[in-house]
């Protein structure tokens, strides 16, 4: 851990160095999951060329460098160096439901800094914010990344817990975020539309949840104008109520239109490394 907060302290123009040389062990000399990034960009986007997809991949690579030293800058940055490179468009409106005693679901996906984006939020938030995660099987990181993810009071919350956590705390006040892209078991397969041109299953707990609390949802994008500097906006997804159909899921298809505006409009910038297309379905 030590050795962790000690790069963390040094300045941005030495960590994008670093950065610099990770993409090139990464990309150039090793291909970190290439034959999947390629594939996955190719079903995604098949209008584009080869030099396009290409191009999007040689970013998408020195951009997932710079994720690996910014989210470890976490562990030392200033909140005010931190307030100066995370701007939230429009932060009054998910604070004006919360101001009214409403509690609220925001759900993001792996776009932009994910681990920047949490604490952006969280700094604007006047209440900790519960953030869902899987912990990790080695427990050096997983020890790691909490430190990195409460750097500003967030709360962590196990994925499996949530349902739990709502029901004990339906008569407090709460604000839960969650990174809701990533690919159900086969056997958990409750939704399935079509994203970014493939057939996509998707996690509903998110929905049903807010069915349950009967809260409303909102999706938080994140846009990167520079190095090491974004935009953070909110859209506001819906209301959940008892009444839907079970098996209807209007705030997860709306989840995943939003995503797929954001991902189109900057698509170096999404997570193509994951294997999210591994079900056929």
């Amino acid at each position: 851990m030590l050795l962790f907060r000690l790069i963390s302290r040094l300045p941005f123009p030495i960590l994008y160095c670093i950065s610099g040389i990770l993409y090139i062990i990464s990309y150039k000399i090793i291909g970190y999951r290439k034959r999947i990034v390629f594939q996955n960009l190719r079903n995604s986007f098949p209008q584009k060329t080869t030099e396009e997809i290409n191009k999007i991949a040689d970013t998408f690579y020195l951009h997932l460098c710079d994720l690996i030293v910014e989210t470890i800058k976490l562990l030392s940055i200033s909140e005010k160096e931190f307030k100066r490179r995370v701007r939230i468009s429009n932060i009054d409106l998910p604070l004006q439901y919360i101001s009214q005693k409403q509690s609220i679901i925001v759900l993001t996906g792996h776009t932009g800094n994910w681990e920047w984006l949490l604490q952006a939020c969280q700094l604007h938030s006047p209440m900790p914010i519960d953030a869902v995660y899987k912990p990790l099987s080695n427990r050096f990181f997983d020890r790691l990344m909490l430190a990195i993810r409460t750097r500003f009071d967030a709360r962590l919350i196990p994925m499996k817990d949530v349902a739990r956590s709502v029901v004990r705390r339906k008569n407090d006040l709460w604000s839960i975020a969650m990174v809701a892209d990533q690919t159900p078991l086969k056997t958990e397969i409750q939704f399935v539309n079509t994203f970014l041109n493939q057939r996509t299953p998707w996690f509903v707990g998110a929905e049903k949840i807010a069915r349950l609390a009967r809260v409303p949802v909102f999706y938080v994008g994140m846009k990167k104008f520079k190095r090491g500097y974004y935009e953070v906006y909110f859209e506001k997804l819906g209301e959940a109520t008892n009444t839907a159909e079970e098996d209807t899921f209007p705030i997860i298809q709306a989840f995943s239109e939003k995503l797929e505006k954001n991902i189109e409009d900057f698509p170096e910038y999404w997570l193509w490394s994951h294997r999210r297309w591994k079900h056929k379905v």
